[in-house]
């Protein structure tokens, strides 16, 4: 599974000390996945939950990119077909080479 968290707004990027697309790893090694499929981590981060993932979408704009929304959406808590949560073909960001280099 592939999943990205894109933030386009430039002064968010900053504030947050975020990349414009930041790579987002599944795990399932975190207490809060025994309730879920699993959760998403940023790295260097932490977890990123429902909560978060709603308040950067609706006050920053940010939306993931993933190969799994079905995934994605269940590792966050959030219903299959929330909004923000879009779904990318497997060759948008190839592995092994860096998510940052692959948007313009």
């Amino acid at each position: 599974m592939q999943a990205v968290l894109v933030v386009p707004n430039r002064e968010a990027r900053r504030y947050f000390k975020l990349e414009r697309v930041n790579r987002l790893a599944w795990s399932a090694r975190y207490l809060s996945a025994f309730f879920s499929l699993g959760v998403l981590i940023m790295p260097g981060r932490g977890q990123l939950d429902g909560f978060l993932f709603r308040c950067f979408r609706d006050y920053v704009g940010v939306w993931i990119e993933t190969t799994a929304p079905r995934r994605v959406c269940r590792a966050l808590g959030v219903p299959v077909g929330e909004p923000g949560i879009v779904k990318i073909d497997k060759k948008r960001y190839p592995e092994g080479v860096d998510a940052t280099a692959a948007v313009s």
